[in-house]
């Protein structure tokens, strides 16, 4: 019988309205965060290549190898491979990848999964509270690339870690749920109220 009172099915209504709309919020909201996110890291992986290309054309691959290594060492480094096309590293903070990324040229799309060298791990504490589940195991790290072939077969990786971006994407995605959820239930609270 309560299907038939109006103020009822008004309240249905308006709340399926909030839900569809909050919904829409979050996926705009989160697709825009993650797209902001990956323009930043290719620029600044294209900026990365451009000033290593240079260091070549002036040092030649010794001094090449010289500037990855010196820049894969620093802190909060992007990531740097220098191998050629047998998979021999001659430079670089990466220990692991997977072979379909190596074997490829240009941008790699879809973020893929590496391992950095075991000295240069950097861990991060994982934090107390109801959000550790966010972060992503210590080991394997997402990533996106560039690589670029240089003279004599040499081959060059360009990435930046995309596990902060996911992370914060995730963080997102759940405060505007729950924010979602609490108004929702706020609505169907006052309506008996």
């Amino acid at each position: 019988m309560l299907w038939r009172v109006t103020s009822f099915r008004l309240t249905l209504i308006f709340m399926g309205v909030f839900l569809l709309f909050s919904i829409l919020l979050i996926s705009v909201s989160v697709f825009t965060v993650t797209s902001a996110l990956h323009r930043d890291a290719r620029s600044i992986i294209t900026e990365e290549l451009r000033l290593l290309q240079r260091a070549e054309r002036r040092s030649g691959l010794r001094g090449l190898r010289r500037v990855v290594d010196s820049r894969s060492r620093a802190p909060g480094a992007s990531l740097y491979l220098l191998f050629d096309g047998t998979g021999q590293v001659f430079a670089g903070n990466v220990r692991r990848l997977p072979g379909r990324i190596l074997n490829r040229t240009g941008w790699i799309n879809q973020p893929f999964e590496y391992r950095l060298l075991d000295g240069l791990e950097r861990r991060r504490p994982r934090p107390a509270g109801p959000l550790p589940a966010l972060l992503p195991p210590a080991g394997d790290r997402v990533a996106i690339a560039r690589i670029v072939n240089l003279d004599q077969g040499v081959r060059l990786l360009v990435g930046r870690d995309f596990g902060q971006p996911e992370r914060f994407r995730r963080i997102i995605f759940l405060v505007l749920t729950l924010i979602t959820v609490s108004l929702a239930m706020i609505a169907l609270l006052s309506w008996f109220f």
